[in-house]
């Protein structure tokens, strides 16, 4: 292809700007909701891998299930308070530094001082805070005296704080939740995400564990324990023979506890921020396709579109295809000609509908959503603007090549006499 052949294909288009228009606007509004609908997908995937890098990168989480989904007769038994104070004993090698749970969490009205909003109310252990990565703005923690002593207390979030206490110092005030009246003794810094894994700490109350299963679920295991929805474990760093010692010393206890026979499975998963990521990324790389498969179905009516516009230019400029192979244009001169104006088209409806998408991208992450006003994360990158271009140049060129070879296959003599 040279530049006379562009310059023709450009003239070629523009002499009919109507037509030209529509097909355009039909690869512009493919190309964009590809765009935005994978953008949505990657900004969600960088937004939740971000907060689990902020969670601490030497943290490993607990969770009650069989590792892999094996299957398995027997349910897994559910993790317990009485677990994470078993694996305190870790602490004492100095590879553990420490031991973090978080029991009932439930969502409930919380009122103060005549505010009220809507908040997750957390059940969590002393180490909570610290061994989650989270920092006070101002107050003190939670602590092993609230927790024996099943303390009325709370800390709150950034958010939870702001709703409830607009214009007041919230430390030593009294909020009411349901059954619950709690004294704040601190408010945490905010953390523009989650603390630990999938918590919001901004818009949350964290009160002492034992208090939660004593005023918000009575629920115990069949031996008498208390369950909690996951254990948190800081480690003295990330090196991986740590967090494989870690892993294994976390793994021989709870066995135990959970009197697991030898040859049988675990009947609870342990992973680190690492596995969290690799299977975060995997789950939503897909989710993202799926997006963009869906989005892509409107670049197949895009494609439809510029076909049938060639077809149309094709008929309409027969006579021009049988003079110039009667001056000596090759089959795969017409052929290429034709090509080129289809490809034109599908670029610039491209590049177009990238911009729109962009834009499109931005004004979603503009838009407030739930009830503590967040935004959702977008990301154009540039695997998505390179995959965008190269679907729309193959759009252009699939769908191009049945009119380019149909008017490349035109009989001259039959072209020039056509009326």
């Amino acid at each position: 292809m040279n530049f006379a052949t562009l310059k023709v294909a450009i003239s070629a288009l523009a002499a009919n700007k109507l037509r030209t228009s529509l097909t355009l606007l039909g690869m512009i509004i493919g190309v964009a909701s590809v765009t935005a609908l994978m953008s949505i997908g990657r900004g969600v995937e960088r937004q939740i891998t971000t907060e689990l890098q902020a969670a601490g990168t030497n943290v490993l989480f607990i969770f009650s299930g069989r590792p892999g989904g094996s299957p398995s007769e027997e349910p897994p038994q559910q993790l317990t308070y009485e677990d994470a104070l078993a694996l305190e004993e870790l602490t004492w090698d100095g590879t553990v530094v420490g031991v973090a749970a978080e029991g009932s969490s439930r969502s409930l009205s919380v009122v103060a001082q005549g505010n009220d909003t809507h908040v997750s109310v957390q059940g969590v252990t002393a180490s909570y805070i610290s061994v989650n990565n989270l920092t006070l703005a101002y107050g003190q923690p939670i602590s092993e005296i609230d927790v024996d002593s099943r303390a009325s207390v709370a800390v709150l979030g950034s958010k939870a704080a702001a709703d409830l206490f607009p214009d007041d110092d919230p430390i030593d005030q009294t909020v009411r939740a349901e059954n619950l009246r709690l004294r704040v003794i601190g408010v945490l810094e905010e953390q523009g995400g989650s603390g630990g894994f999938g918590n919001s700490s901004d818009n949350a109350i964290l009160i002492p564990i034992t208090t939660a299963q004593a005023r918000l679920s009575r629920w115990v295991t069949a031996r008498g324990e208390r369950p909690v929805n996951s254990i948190s474990i800081e480690l003295l760093d990330e090196q991986e023979e740590t967090i494989d010692a870690g892993a294994a010393g976390i793994r021989q206890i709870l066995r135990e506890r959970h009197e697991i026979p030898e040859e049988a499975d675990d009947d609870f998963i342990i992973m680190s921020p690492k596995d969290l990521i690799e299977a975060v990324s995997a789950a939503l790389g897909v989710f993202t396709l799926f997006l963009g498969a869906i989005a892509g179905i409107s670049l197949l009516v895009g494609g439809i579109g510029i076909m049938n516009i060639m077809l149309v230019s094709v008929t309409e400029r027969t006579r021009e295809i049988g003079i110039r192979k009667a001056v000596g244009a090759k089959r795969r001169d017409i052929l290429i000609q034709f090509l080129v104006e289809s490809v034109v088209v599908s670029v610039l409806g491209g590049v177009l509908g990238i911009l729109l998408g962009t834009l499109i991208s931005f004004g979603i992450a503009q838009i407030p959503f739930g009830g503590d006003g967040e935004s959702l994360q977008t990301a154009v990158t540039l695997d998505i603007i390179f995959l965008a271009v190269s679907v729309a140049a193959s759009v252009g060129i699939f769908f191009g090549i049945y009119p380019a070879n149909r008017a490349a296959r035109l009989d001259p003599i039959q072209a020039l006499r056509y009326e």
